[in-house]
């Protein structure tokens, strides 16, 4: 398996599960999900480049190209199961990317959950270039995020590490432009914190536009990383939309 991919296969789980990372994230945002979904799932936390395991691979600041990337992965482990992606943030677009690209190959995704994010169609590039940013002005852009711990963003030499995978990331949402082509046909589901200033109910609606499938919005309490408390409540919510769509 590849190495920008994470976790222990499960083969007679019913359910295999992609996690996409927020910007600035690695795999390990997602390890305590394996233990919540227990033996139904099988867990693969995605790992972009230049952190944690790929920590000598360059970070890539395209979004197309890590999607393209992640797609090889996931082709070479394709099986009959039930595949969801879960995206959070920057993952979200991430994930709607590969799900194209294996519905393309005709081996799509069951279901795709995105989570934090506005619509990949409606994204207005906002803000700095993120390449031009100073490493103080980047520092504080991470800490109006909110995804980096503040005892990492205040260890120098973990800044140093943290920084450019930071930058990389949040150019590729920066540069990205989403394409219009034949929508997904897998369902989708969107989460979203209910006090989550950066989203407007709306624009979450809008993800709808993108899928022929069923699609649905669920608001959890907390601001933009809601997920850390609502792990439990997504997978549950998750193995029951791929019930339902196996009825």
């Amino acid at each position: 398996m590849s190495d920008w991919l994470v976790g222990r296969p499960l083969p007679t789980a019913g359910l295999r599960l992609l996690t996409f990372p927020h910007a600035g994230g690695g795999a390990s945002a997602f390890a305590r999900w394996q233990s919540i979904a227990g033996a139904g799932a099988e867990v693969l936390r995605v790992q972009y480049p230049g952190r944690e395991n790929l920590l000598d691979e360059e970070p890539l600041p395209c979004l197309d190209r890590l999607a393209d990337r992640i797609t090889d992965a996931v082709r070479a482990i394709r099986d009959g199961r039930p595949l969801a992606l879960f995206g959070h943030s920057m993952g979200a677009l991430v994930a709607a990317e590969v799900a194209h690209r294996l519905q393309n190959d005709g081996c799509g995704a069951d279901l795709l959950v995105a989570s934090g994010s506005l619509a990949p169609q409606v994204r207005a590039v906002q803000g700095s270039d993120p390449r031009g940013l100073s490493d103080q002005a980047l520092l504080q852009e991470l800490y109006d995020l909110g995804g980096t711990h503040v005892g990492v963003l205040a260890d120098e030499e973990l800044r140093e590490l943290v920084l450019p995978v930071a930058r990389a990331d949040l150019t590729a949402v920066f540069t990205y432009r989403y394409r219009h082509r034949t929508r997904l046909s897998c369902p989708i589901t969107a989460w979203a914190g209910r006090d989550d200033a950066d989203l407007d109910a709306s624009d979450i609606e809008r993800w709808r536009e993108i899928t022929t499938g069923e699609f649905r919005v669920n608001l959890a309490p907390g601001g933009h990383f809601f997920l850390w408390e609502a792990g439990r409540d997504i997978l549950t919510d998750l193995t029951r939309s791929i019930e339902h769509a196996k009825v």
